[in-house]
C-alpha cells in the first residue's frame, strides 16, 4: 500500500539503494529530513529484511531485483529498463542514487526517462578504480571512465562525495564538473548506539598459568614426547 501524499508536498524524492538495510543505515535521517520539510519519499532497493522499517517510517517501497554481484551485461539492461520503466510512472523530482552500482544504472535510467533532476552519491569508487586487474582497467579506462563524464557533466546531475581522495580521482580523470560536485563527511557512526568503552581487565593469574602450562604440553607433545605430570 503506498502511504498518502502530502498536503504541501514539493515533489518527490526518489531513493535508488541496492540494498534495503543500507538505506536504513546510511540514508533513512536524510529522508526522514527530506519528508519533514514537505517531499513525499520513494524508495526503490532490493528488499530483505527491513520492509517493515522503512514503510513505518512513512515511506512508499518499490522492490527492485537488484543483483549486485552480477557482471552479466543483459542483466543489467533489464535493470536500466525497470529502473526507467519506474522513473517514467513515478516522476520524481529528484532522483537521488547511492554507490557507484546504482550512480550509473540509476543515471542511464534517468537518461532515458528524462528524470528532472539527478543526485549521485558515491561512497566510493569500487573494486573497478582499486583492482590492479587488467581486465578492470581495461573496462575503467575503456566504458566506466567516459561513461562516468557523459552522465556526471549533464546540466541536470550534481554530485556528492564523501573522500577527497575519491574527488581528486575522478578530477584528474575530467569526471566531475565542478560546479555542480560537493564534497561531504561521511556517514560515520551513531554514538548513541556505539560507544567507547574501557578495556577489559587482564584476566586473574592462574589463568595465565593454566594457559602457559597447557601451551608447554602442547609444544611438548608435537616435539615427539607427551608431557606428564602438573606442572
Amino acid at each position: 500500500m503506498r502511504s498518502s501524499r502530502l498536503p504541501s508536498s514539493k515533489g518527490k524524492i526518489l531513493f535508488l539503494v541496492a540494498e534495503d538495510h543500507f538505506f536504513c543505515s546510511h540514508r533513512l535521517s536524510l529522508a526522514a529530513a527530506a519528508r519533514e520539510t514537505g517531499y513525499e519519499v520513494l524508495v526503490v532497493t532490493h528488499v530483505d529484511k527491513h520492509e517493515a522499517v522503512i514503510r513505518q517510517a512513512g515511506f512508499d517501497l518499490i522492490a527492485l531485483d537488484f543483483k549486485r554481484r552480477s557482471r552479466n551485461p543483459f542483466a543489467a539492461l533489464r535493470i536500466i529498463k525497470t529502473i526507467a520503466r519506474i522513473y517514467r510512472a513515478e516522476r520524481p523530482h529528484i532522483a537521488h542514487h547511492v554507490s557507484l552500482r546504482c550512480v550509473v544504472l540509476g543515471s542511464i535510467a534517468a537518461l532515458f526517462a528524462r528524470a528532472q533532476n539527478v543526485v549521485n552519491a558515491l561512497t566510493g569508487l569500487g573494486f573497478v578504480f582499486s583492482t590492479h586487474s587488467l581486465a578492470m582497467w581495461v573496462l575503467k579506462i575503456m566504458l566506466l571512465e567516459p561513461l562516468l563524464k557523459f552522465l556526471f557533466n549533464r546540466p541536470n546531475s550534481w554530485t556528492i562525495l564523501q573522500n577527497i581522495d575519491d574527488k581528486r580521482l575522478l578530477a584528474s580523470f575530467g569526471i566531475l564538473a565542478e560546479a555542480r560536485t560537493v564534497l561531504i563527511r561521511g556517514s560515520g557512526v551513531d554514538i548513541d548506539r556505539f560507544r567507547p568503552t574501557p578495556p577489559p581487565p587482564p584476566p586473574p593469574a592462574e589463568w595465565a598459568h593454566a594457559a602457559g602450562g597447557a601451551g608447554r604440553a602442547h609444544a611438548q607433545t608435537q616435539g615427539g614426547w607427551r608431557f606428564r605430570g602438573g606442572g
